[in-house]
């Protein structure tokens, strides 16, 4: 037990030494003047790096602590506490698709909203007041964003501008139809009810393709998260039965060369695999 405890007081001396390097980086090479204008675009952001910063700290102790746990080195668990900002950044991308795929979802029926409260004799403004307040998040803060910018423009293309500017601040490129069939309403004066039912047709039809593409590229990724993990696995579960058969591995120079070339293939495999998948898709994951 105290021989244990000699092994991993060190292993969290030098993450809390890690941990307080990465800060200290972060803190110098952050400028100190920003511009106004930069700082309005940014509109909150603040608070989003700060949870990165803290998720990739805590991913780095976790990626640290398991690769401990397999290979029972303190300096093979250093070298893999880095890989703890890709965990943070899978796990960023994967609650950024998810909130991705929740907008397209609840986009067709907020269109769908607009162009019932429009037939029903109101104006794009007053439809976008009624409809906005009975959406789900986070349909409900996009729309919100567009009424507000809305009510604080003067210009002639307010509707269109402030569509195109929230559609660029909240990541949800599919917005640019609405701003275009906006536009093309303000500037013809067209029939912007018939417009929108036939976006909506089309975004559904573009939804159950997405589905079937995922559903096709299911297969490539779970094949991938399965290969990322079994060498690992594998490594852990002879060391367990039998640790003088990994011994080789993990106390030789050339064992722990091996155990970093095989983390290094598992990364590059995950990046051409992700690159395979979203070229499959279109350029959406």
């Amino acid at each position: 037990m105290d021989a244990l405890v000699l092994e991993v007081l060190p292993l969290l001396a030098s993450l809390f030494a890690f941990c307080a390097a990465f800060c200290l980086w972060r803190a110098v090479s952050t400028p100190r003047g920003v511009p106004l204008g930069a700082e309005y675009r940014a509109g909150g952001r603040g608070k989003e790096r700060a949870e990165f910063l803290v998720l990739t700290l805590v991913s780095a102790a976790g990626v640290a602590l398991a690769a401990y746990g397999v290979t029972g080195q303190v300096h093979l668990a250093l070298l893999s506490a880095p890989g703890g900002f890709f965990a943070a950044t899978a796990l960023v991308r994967r609650r950024a698709a998810a909130r991705l795929a929740l907008l397209r979802h609840q986009y067709p029926m907020a269109l769908a909203a607009l162009a019932s409260a429009m037939q029903g004799g109101c104006s794009f403004y007053q439809a976008l007041e009624q409809v906005t307040p009975t959406l789900r998040p986070p349909m409900r803060d996009v729309f919100a964003d567009v009424l507000r910018r809305v009510r604080t423009s003067t210009s002639p293309r307010a509707y269109e501008e402030a569509v195109l500017e929230v559609a660029k601040a909240a990541g949800f490129p599919d917005l640019n139809s609405l701003a275009m069939s906006v536009g093309l309403y303000q500037r013809t004066g067209g029939n912007l009810v018939e417009v929108l039912d036939h976006l909506v047709k089309c975004l559904y039809e573009r939804e159950s393709d997405r589905r079937y593409v995922a559903a096709v590229t299911a297969e490539a990724r779970v094949t991938a998260a399965f290969l990322s993990a079994l060498p690992f696995a594998l490594m852990g579960v002879f060391r367990a039965v039998n640790p003088e058969f990994m011994r080789p591995v993990f106390h030789t120079l050339w064992g722990n060369a091996l155990v970093v070339w095989v983390a290094l293939m598992v990364l590059l495999g995950n990046a051409v695999v992700r690159r395979m998948v979203s070229k499959t898709v279109g350029g959406e994951e």
